[in-house]
């Protein structure tokens, strides 16, 4: 076989994966401290849509909302390609259809700008940007959203003013950026994407290169980490930026299922 029948054989699976249907993942998160009436409670994660051609994704999505109850559904940023609203609207369209299973809450990425009045028009679809802002969950669960990291808009110690010091904090962010800043706040749990886990990856090895981090074979591509008391999450993601392909990373979305634990126990890179 050729050297040019091999080479076109990767590129075909490079651009057949990135364009596979969403893969469902589902884990465990335990966290210490975690209010009793969120043990067990599960979430759903999804970033990077990038107004990724839908069509077999909504179906997938949807029937895991309906299958069973899901707390929130957490949206970390970049539902298009650089604020280029083509194929926006089947994006939008889904995050409405999720507002009638589960509260559905946004935070944006670098590619949500600049999109006039996006907050405004999420709010007119019933979800919930949080833009530096926060929402009470329950009495002592506080849910917490940074506008992107990556282009310098985050604030997280206003995002943070009027939530109690004691309170459980969840934070979603569009990129791990925000990880030292979360370490130093001691938040227990943050949701994030931004990486696409490298968009391609070297086996045994992780991502070369993602963007943002100044490094070959970042530490933060994808997977779960614990870095002192803060866990993070941080998916790979649904869609594509840059190149058309992705090599074993397929497009994702999460189900979480948040445990209570009595105790701190070690949390490894997934």
């Amino acid at each position: 076989m050729s050297l040019a029948a091999v080479t076109a054989g990767f590129f075909a699976y490079f651009h057949k994966e990135a364009y596979a249907p969403v893969r469902v993942r589902r884990f465990d998160i335990p966290l210490v401290d975690l209010p009793p009436e969120w043990d067990g409670a599960c979430v759903l994660h999804l970033t990077d849509i990038h107004a990724r051609d839908l069509t077999r994704d909504r179906p997938i999505i949807l029937n895991l909302l309906d299958q069973e109850p899901v707390a929130a559904v957490f949206v970390t940023g970049d539902l298009f390609r650089r604020g280029d609203r083509a194929g926006g609207e089947a994006v939008l369209s889904l995050l409405h259809a999720m507002t009638s299973r589960a509260p559905v809450y946004f935070v944006s990425g670098n590619h949500d700008y600049p999109v006039p009045s996006l907050a405004d028009e999420l709010q007119s679809l019933g979800v919930i940007p949080l833009y530096n802002d926060h929402v009470r969950l329950s009495d002592t669960l506080y849910l917490v959203g940074v506008e992107d990291p990556q282009t310098r808009r985050a604030d997280l110690d206003g995002a943070l003013e009027g939530v109690p010091p004691h309170a459980f904090v969840i934070l979603l962010a569009h990129s791990p950026r925000i990880l030292p800043a979360a370490v130093r706040r001691g938040i227990p749990l943050l949701f994030a994407g931004h990486t696409h886990g490298g968009q391609g990856r070297i086996p045994f090895k992780g991502a070369l290169w993602v963007p943002g981090q100044r490094e070959l074979f970042p530490t933060f591509d994808r997977g779960l980490f614990r870095v002192e008391r803060t866990v993070m999450w941080l998916s790979s993601g649904m869609g594509i930026s840059g190149p058309p392909f992705r090599f074993l990373t397929p497009p994702e979305v999460c189900r979480v299922r948040l445990r209570r634990e009595a105790s701190e126990s070690q949390t490894r890179k997934g």
